[in-house]
Order: structure tokens, then sequence, then C-alpha cells
């Protein structure tokens, strides 16, 4: 196996974790998405998302850091987005 096979074993290894992690996380949106609904709060919580995303920015390399800040801000919104699809259904 060459250089670029093994590197992209290593990739498609990390992706299969990511999806087992995404999923694990939206089971968490969900759950936090219905104590919203039933507290009436917002979807929105920009205070805690920035601080989220100032706490782990610092927990990878700076030469990583912007590319990592598009990423969660992008899992972010889609946590927000999936919220937002489902505030109004009934639990």
């Amino acid at each position: 196996m060459n250089a670029l096979e093994e590197s992209r074993t290593i990739i498609n290894e990390t992706d299969e974790q990511l999806v087992k992690l995404f999923e694990t996380r939206f089971a968490a949106v969900k759950q936090i998405l219905e104590y919203k609904k039933a507290n009436h709060l917002p979807v929105l919580d920009a205070k805690r998302e920035a601080c989220l995303i100032e706490k782990r920015e610092g927990e990878v390399s700076e030469e990583l850091r912007p590319y990592f800040r598009e990423f969660y801000q992008a899992l972010l919104a889609a946590s927000r987005h999936y919220q937002s699809d489902h505030m109004d259904d009934c639990s």
C-alpha cells in the first residue's frame, strides 16, 4: 500500500468514527430540543455557541484553527437547523 492509499484508509476509518459521533451528538441535540420545547426556550443560544467555539478552538493546533472554526460553526448550524425543523413537532 502506498502513502496515498494509507492516508485514504486513515481518512475512511476516521469518517466512520465521525458518522457514529455525529449520530450520538444528534441524539443529544434531540434531547436538548425536547427540553427547549417543554420550557419554551429559543433554539439559538448565541452566548453558549460563542463560548463553545472559543473553548474548542483552543484545543486545536493554531494551523488548523480557521478550518476547525468553519467545521464547528457548520456543525452548530446543523444542530440549530435540526432543532428549528422539529421545534413545532408534537412530542
